[in-house]
């Protein structure tokens, strides 16, 4: 670094004053920091400030912001992550709430280099308001700087998440969208711990999710409903559902889909909730919720897509010993039929009434039940249970 360079910054910030002149002082700009050392440049932004540069982001001309947005990029990446939110903080604030997406852009990059580096980069009692206004960027329509924000507040560290959560209730006072990217970041905090997941409750997340299973914008219900089924994918988060009830209200609308002008639409997305539940917990959660048995078995009187559904469902719960035990002891009631012979028999009548795909449907399933490697619990040598086997020879 030299004198010459930092008196050459001072002079192309003082022609940018100049509308005439502005795109070339920023091109000179561009020009000066662009293969420099990032030690040297760095230095000499410091030293002199950005200010004027970022004052170039209010121009009416939208070139002039483009080009702005390209020399402020260049400085940055002269720092180390973290460095320009600790410099600059007022300036990346008021980038964070432009009214130019680029500019929104700028600035979550920044804050994700920090965050993606370290967490403990940016402490939180010194930057929550940054970590805050990202949060709210979750609803930008700039689908880019949306999905910024929403990687940056699902990683942030968990002491940042009471104040983060309570800003970001404005999220769902917009429209579907917005409201979506708000829920995924429920659920990836929730997906955390338990104490992240019941902190979620708390603000009233979780039941305002449950609420939406009400709307009839069928792509909306189907995102909150895949959400849903996410969160209940890891302990924590099917612990706080059965806690909170919310089982139990999505067990009512599972019973009234047969009533829905909409349930060919919502079926699969129900079928795949039930899924991954049934399938570990399937004694529990299937004596505790009798309907879901019913909505699992209801698919064999159902069209191809409906059969397939139930099939792949059953499939998933005969993987393992408790599930063979379960669906066993189901068939023995004689309430549903046997499965694995109606399986059989759909694969006999293949060429007749069903697709390839069904067929394969049913194929799988009877791998599921004559198979124990995809049990992480099944003993790995000595006899498999009896009541497995037996169930298993019968159903061949």
């Amino acid at each position: 670094m030299t004198p010459q360079d930092t008196e050459q910054f001072h002079e192309f910030l003082r022609q940018l004053q100049r509308e005439e002149v502005r795109p070339t002082a920023l091109n000179e700009i561009k020009n000066l920091f662009t293969y420099k050392p990032s030690g040297e440049a760095s230095k000499i932004i410091r030293d002199v400030g950005i200010s004027k540069i970022v004052q170039c982001l209010n121009v009416p001309d939208k070139s002039h912001v483009d080009l702005t947005c390209e020399v402020l990029k260049i400085c940055f990446d002269k720092f180390e992550p973290g460095e320009v939110i600790k410099n600059y903080t007022g300036h990346i604030m008021y980038l964070l709430r432009h009214e130019k997406s680029c500019v929104r852009e700028m600035a979550t990059d920044e804050v994700f280099k920090a965050v993606a580096l370290d967490q403990n980069l940016l402490p939180i009692p010194l930057f929550i308001d940054v970590y805050v206004a990202v949060a709210q960027l979750v609803t930008d329509t700039d689908v880019g700087v949306a999905n910024k924000a929403i990687l940056i507040t699902s990683n942030l560290p968990s002491e940042a998440y009471p104040k983060v959560l309570e800003e970001m209730k404005i999220a769902l006072e917009y429209n579907a969208s917005s409201k979506c990217n708000a829920y995924e970041v429920i659920v990836n905090i929730s997906s955390k711990s338990y104490e992240l997941c019941k902190l979620c409750n708390s603000h009233g997340y979780i039941d305002h999710m449950i609420s939406e299973l009400q709307s009839d914008d069928v792509s909306f219900h189907l995102n909150v409903l895949e959400l849903l089924t996410r969160l209940a994918a890891n302990p924590h988060g099917i612990g706080l559902l059965k806690w909170q009830g919310a089982l139990t209200k999505i067990t009512k609308l599972i019973v009234e889909l047969e009533h829905n002008r909409l349930r060919k639409l919502l079926y699969p997305g129900y079928m795949k909730f039930v899924e991954p539940i049934a399938h570990r917990y399937p004694k529990e959660m299937l004596d505790k919720y009798p309907a879901w048995v019913d909505f699992i078995f209801d698919g064999f009187g159902g069209c191809n897509p409906r059969l397939s559904g139930a099939l792949d469902t059953l499939g998933l719960i005969g993987t393992t010993i408790e599930g063979k035990r379960y669906l066993a002891s189901l068939i023995a009631d004689g309430i549903y039929g046997d499965p694995v012979s109606d399986a059989a028999h759909f694969i006999r009548m293949r060429n007749r009434h069903l697709d390839l795909g069904t067929t394969i449907c049913a194929v799988n399933f009877f791998a599921s039940l004559i198979s124990v490697d995809k049990d992480p619990n099944a003993r790995r040598s000595g006899p498999v249970d009896r009541r497995v086997t037996n169930r298993q020879k019968n159903g061949l």
